[in-house]
């Protein structure tokens, strides 16, 4: 066994083990790592004095320079704590006439997208049942969370009639309720989405019987870079009660060396899932705004297929909102809708004394905006699938995404 101290923190390897222990000399907290191939893993310690790099001499999770001092800085936010604090509770969803779902078909890169339909019980009547015909859209987004229709080809099935201008990449199955969609896990349209109407229904309606708030499902492609590099993800989606990191994120994340992170914002301490040929567990809950360090050690990119329901905008604003804690906490958090948009615009309100870190996974590294309480400094763009450090003095903030 090998000990040795740096300012307050000391470390303990053992070698048999194949461990580490972190113990901070000051506050007799102590924290333990199981690393995958060296030490991956940057920690601070309580006095912000030592900040652990990974095997590249990379703090953990980047860091970003002071624009007007020229300081270089490394936040290294949290600890390891194995533990979780309580589970955000499901959006509930009010659907309309029809409800859509949309799954993976194999998951693994190049297979396709499963699209099924029922007719919601709650529209039944005596001319609506269960076998009533639908028209079912697909539209792209752009990041913008906007659907844009793709002139000819925006009905997949009309009248319970299938198009068959989309022949060559839609197999249908009219009888029992769903088609495949081809080539779509890790790979065609970056984004697009569905959504599903009664035939003869008024799609302009601004009730859940039109497509302005008929709920849509979708997915969203987001790019996990390689070559030992972190990615901050998250997830603007709608998932199912109790999904795990590899059901959120696919399965393109269970490979030997991968490591996620969630960092828990409400006990303030990370979560560590490390693939060593297998998940060493399964148990770490993703929900929609939340986010997680994805560690891709491998010589490629690893692109992720987020799918789900988009949450429906009630009075302009999504109705997943996301806590963001204050107390001077930081709070790892991501824009709960497929959105594009500025802090701003997407209603991160700037808040005196709150602190904004976007993490640029293309750049490695923070993009930082600070509040004074009337405007951001740096109002920076958000898109899907990315994430960020939220600091908040004060009480705690329920956000809800603005939706232009």
């Amino acid at each position: 066994m090998i000990a040795f101290v740096i300012c307050h923190l000391i470390f303990v390897i053992c070698a048999s083990a194949q461990a580490m222990v972190f113990e901070d000399t000051t506050t007799q907290t102590k924290m333990y790592l199981v690393p995958n191939s060296g030490s991956h893993i940057g920690l601070k310690s309580s006095d912000s004095s030592i900040n652990i790099r990974d095997i590249k001499g990379y703090p953990f999770g980047g860091s970003f320079t002071d624009a007007a001092t020229g300081t270089r800085i490394e936040p290294g936010f949290g600890s390891f704590t194995g533990t979780r604090g309580a589970e955000p509770q499901p959006t509930t969803l009010t659907e309309g006439p029809v409800i859509l779902n949309i799954s993976r078909v194999d998951d693994k890169p190049g297979s396709d997208i499963k699209i099924t339909w029922q007719i919601n019980p709650l529209f039944y009547s005596p001319t609506i049942n269960a076998n009533t015909a639908v028209d079912i859209y697909f539209m792209t987004g752009k990041g913008s969370g906007e659907y844009e229709s793709l002139s000819f080809k925006d009905l997949i099935i009309s009248n319970n009639i299938f198009n068959p201008n989309l022949a060559s990449s839609v197999t249908p199955d009219i009888t029992n309720k769903y088609f495949i969609f081809k080539n779509q896990v890790g790979a065609g349209a970056p984004e697009i989405y569905f959504k599903g109407l009664l035939t003869g229904a008024n799609p302009q309606a601004i009730d859940f019987t039109g497509l302005g708030a008929a709920v849509a499902v979708g997915k969203v492609l987001v790019t996990a870079s390689g070559d030992r590099n972190y990615n901050m993800i998250g997830v603007p989606m709608i998932q199912a009660p109790n999904s795990t990191f590899f059901n959120v994120f696919s399965n393109a994340i269970s490979q030997n060396g991968v490591e996620v992170y969630k960092f828990d914002n409400v006990s303030g301490g990370y979560v560590p899932a490390i693939n060593s040929g297998a998940w060493d567990r399964e148990d770490i809950i993703l929900s929609c705004g939340e986010a997680a360090w994805i560690y891709n050690p491998l010589d490629h990119d690893l692109v992720l297929t987020i799918i789900g329901k988009v949450p429906p905008v009630v009075d302009g604003a999504s109705i997943a909102p996301v806590t963001i804690y204050g107390s001077k906490k930081y709070n790892m958090i991501s824009n709960p809708y497929p959105r594009y948009g500025t802090l701003s615009a997407i209603g991160l309100e700037p808040l005196s004394g709150s602190e904004i870190y976007y993490f640029d996974n293309k750049a490695h590294a923070y993009v930082p905006a600070l509040s004074d309480g009337k405007a951001w400094d740096n109002d920076i763009i958000i898109r899907a699938g990315s994430a960020m450090w939220y600091y908040k003095t004060g009480d705690d903030l329920p956000w809800q995404t603005t939706v232009k």
